[in-house]
């Protein structure tokens, strides 16, 4: 589930504009770029990490 809230913060940090924020988020997200956040949980899953790091890693300018 902890990739699962990263990314949801990843998204609601690019959606707000929010640069430290989404680089906070792409720093917890890298180790998990091969995975589908939530899908361990089978609670939910939010689809790929990398599509969500990737967005943070362009809003924080990093990526």
């Amino acid at each position: 589930m902890q990739e699962a809230l990263g990314c949801l913060i990843a998204r609601a940090a690019v959606r707000l504009g929010g640069r430290d924020t989404a680089a906070r988020a792409a720093a917890a997200l890298r180790d998990a770029r091969t995975e589908h956040a939530g899908a361990a949980c089978g609670m939910l899953t939010l689809g790929p990490v990398a599509t969500y790091l990737d967005e943070a890693e362009a809003c924080a300018g990093t990526g």
